[in-house]
């Protein structure tokens, strides 16, 4: 029988964590349900191989595009006073991802059936994460699904936003590195193997400087053609090593030390959790489950597996400041902030400037990134292009003056 992982708020408010056995999805929602909690995420505990897994993920993609079309849509619907099952029709028409629309199709067959909305997004986690269902949750309950619908689409927009920049940023590093790349083999595989044989027939003592790299053309040029293979070999092990949980807990952990690059996937964490915990605390959720509910997004592991302790001392009365400031991971300006919501009761506020802050920083990692990241590859390139024609050109200036005038 499958096991199910599933992540529900008790009739207190409380989030648990656990997992059962049952005969299908459908199954274990109608158990939870039954047994008085509100779903927020349920899945199917996987054991499948690593390829399988990878070759799931890869066919029908949903982009954050997707969700975030789908969001702003059915919230210009929904404030128009269309009514749901229309909404979700004709999203469903004009729906442009194949797999997205079979999505819209299961959802508005479970809300045809009689199931809320909420729940009927919880069990596509591929699209609608569990912070999407539980605002999706609040809305439906307060009447106020529009409004919940709204503040998702600002969301996802603003996520969409930073990870553009963000692409742009290590776009940029990668476009110089190939652009280094394709000039030095260049000149290590058409124009250094000349210079070697008219240095053969010249008999001349070679620099050390030329040795080097006319042995360094000598092998580039035999073994050219391993070295895709040998690169698509190395990003196969990454990716198995990435596929398991010391291997990428290790890895996300290594990235944050990365110097301004690990600063900026900090940056952009802790941004988006606050902004997620700002807008649940306003909507009524606890300071701890907002918190739960708000970290199970975080894409790096080692910061999320550190908030998870964080929230562990904030249930056993520790301070929220205290508890964050033990987990090494948020900055000490946010933790003055926090101090400040605190003390003076005014901690949604303080929340909220807290993301609002972390996004405008984000920007300036950004373009302090692109400021230093560009001379650091036009160095590169220079160290590379001169080492060669010095090591070229040496010994022709040096046979040149040996000989007697």
């Amino acid at each position: 029988m499958p096991t199910y992982i599933y992540r529900a708020e008790t009739q207190d408010q409380k989030v648990v964590l656990d997992q059962l056995e049952a005969l299908s999805l459908e199954h274990a929602a109608s158990i939870l349900i039954n047994n008085g909690l509100r779903i927020i995420n349920l899945r199917e505990q996987s054991n499948g191989h690593i390829f399988e897994k990878k070759v799931q993920k890869t066919f029908g993609i949903i982009t954050l595009e997707d969700t975030f079309l789908f969001t702003r849509y059915f919230a210009i619907f929904q404030r128009s006073g269309i009514s749901m099952i229309r909404s979700l029709e004709i999203l469903r028409k004009r729906a442009r991802n194949a797999r997205f629309r079979e999505i819209i199709e299961s959802i508005l067959a479970d809300v045809n059936g009689g199931h809320t909305l909420h729940y009927a997004f919880f069990k596509h986690p591929v699209a609608f994460d569990p912070f999407f269902v539980s605002m999706v949750r609040i809305g439906e309950e307060s009447g106020r699904l529009h409004e919940a619908l709204d503040r998702l689409a600002t969301k996802i927009e603003k996520k969409m936003e930073l990870r553009r920049k963000i692409m742009g940023v290590l776009a940029y590093p990668v476009v110089l590195l190939t652009a280094i790349f394709i000039i030095v083999s260049f000149f290590l595989v058409k124009i250094l193997p000349n210079f070697a044989s008219f240095f053969e027939a010249m008999s001349i003592e070679l620099p050390a400087i030329t040795k080097l790299v006319l042995a360094i053309s000598l092998w580039f040029k035999e073994y050219y053609p391993l070295i895709p293979a040998g690169v698509l070999f190395i990003a196969v092990i990454f990716k198995v090593f990435l596929a398991t949980e010391s291997g990428r807990f290790s890895w996300d952990r290594f990235v944050l030390r990365i110097p301004l690059f690990g600063n900026l996937v900090k940056q952009t964490s802790v941004s988006e959790i606050f902004r997620n915990i700002s807008l649940l605390y306003e909507s009524g959720y606890s300071i701890v489950n907002a918190f739960k509910l708000s970290i199970a997004g975080v894409e790096n592991v080692y910061i999320n597996s550190r908030l998870i302790m964080a929230v562990e001392d904030i249930e056993s009365g520790i301070t929220v400041s205290e508890s964050l400031y033990r987990s090494g991971v948020i900055d000490d300006l946010a933790l003055d902030m926090i101090m400040v919501g605190e003390e003076t009761n005014k901690f949604d506020i303080m929340i909220r400037s807290i993301a609002d802050f972390f996004e405008k920083e984000v920007d300036y990692v950004v373009q302090t990134i692109i400021r230093r990241v560009e001379p650091l590859m036009l160095l590169i390139l220079g160290v590379l292009v001169g080492s060669i024609l010095i090591a070229v050109y040496l010994p022709i200036f040096t046979s040149v003056d040996a000989v007697p005038m």
